[in-house]
């Protein structure tokens, strides 16, 4: 930054004694075109000031000097804007890596426009589970969910995939599924069928209170329900 300041004081004196020169205007060489006006070839004025600056080293010096700086300060402002996009690029590289990778999302089909497929679908996907072909049937069920995520079979699959994940005593999964139905789909024919699911996953996974709240709330809501002599039962 002194330097800096040192090289702008320099200029500044520098340009104060050029300013102090006399201009010539040479178009009044040319301003008479009588060719018995001689061209004004020197100004004495002007003469006798280069005269005095050519014999005065010291200025000289100092003009060869700023010269010399000016010539260091771009080169030192060019490498301080490379350093500056340097950094950014860095900065733009670690932004970049903190930001979460982006998520292709493929929209769920609200309602299919023929519900015979729907249905075929579906069906295609329980039948694995008749087949006893359970990894299959977890693939196919969970496929018929995101694309028909609304779909009036869909608390079906969800209910399917809740009871092949207790069978595999993956009690966590299989809540999650029966949640699902409990949580998004409050008119299903199968709410009763999930609740009373819930429970028993609960159970299952040490959570004993949890489960007996839920065959209570069959017991309360669909008490003429298979699945409240079933939630009856497991109270007792």
């Amino acid at each position: 930054m002194l330097n800096i300041v040192k090289n702008l004081l320099l200029l500044i004196t520098v340009t104060n004694l050029f300013a102090s020169a006399p201009v010539v205007d040479e178009s009044e060489n040319f301003a008479n075109s009588d060719s018995s006006v001689h061209a004004l070839a020197h100004d004495d004025n002007e003469s006798s000031y280069f005269a005095n600056q050519q014999a005065n080293p010291a200025v000289n010096n100092q003009i060869s000097e700023l010269q010399q700086n000016v010539q260091e300060l771009k080169n030192q402002l060019a490498n301080l804007k490379a350093q500056q996009t340097e950094l950014y690029k860095d900065l733009d590289r670690r932004l970049s890596a903190l930001r979460p990778p982006a998520v292709k999302k493929t929209p769920a089909k609200v309602h299919s426009n023929n519900p015979a497929e729907e249905q075929v679908a579906y069906m295609a996907a329980y039948s694995l589970v008749e087949k006893k072909q359970f990894s299959q049937a977890k693939i196919a069920l969970q496929d018929f969910i995101k694309d028909y995520a609304f779909s009036g079979y869909a608390p079906n699959a969800e209910y399917w995939l809740g009871e092949l994940y207790l069978q595999e005593q993956d009690f966590a999964t299989a809540m999650v599924h029966f949640e699902n139905i409990i949580n998004n789909f409050p008119a299903s024919n199968k709410l009763a069928a999930a609740l009373y699911k819930l429970g028993v996953a609960l159970a299952a996974n040490g959570q004993t209170e949890e489960a007996n709240a839920r065959f209570k709330e069959v017991l309360q809501k669909y008490p003429d329900s298979d699945a409240a002599q079933l939630a009856k039962n497991q109270l007792n």
